[in-house]
């Protein structure tokens, strides 16, 4: 996000996310993951094996815009992720607690 300013934690790339679940760090609370592709989807999967009870894909265009292959994004829905899609995050916010 262009001028966003990442906080100190709260706040990975995916392939750090991926590598840290891969490794069998565990993930509490929610966890929003931007964008419409593969990554995306394999860490927001990845999050809800590690433990995260609400993940949910941020997307900036439609459903059906999503380069995300079809059946990696039916996996998705069927492991409980939300998708957030017309939806263009401004700035990254994270409380107090977050890890």
């Amino acid at each position: 996000m262009p001028g966003a300013v990442q906080p100190q934690t709260g706040v990975a790339g995916a392939l750090e996310f991926l590598s840290r679940t891969k490794r069998g760090e565990k993930v509490n609370g929610a966890v929003l993951v931007i964008g419409g592709g593969n990554t995306a989807i394999d860490a927001a999967l990845s999050a809800k094996r590690a433990g995260a009870a609400d993940v949910s894909i941020v997307y900036r265009r439609s459903f059906g815009e999503m380069p995300a292959w079809p059946e990696e994004r039916d996996a998705a829905i069927r492991g409980g992720v939300n998708f957030l899609v017309l939806t263009a995050p401004l700035d990254y916010v994270s409380d107090q607690q977050a890890d």
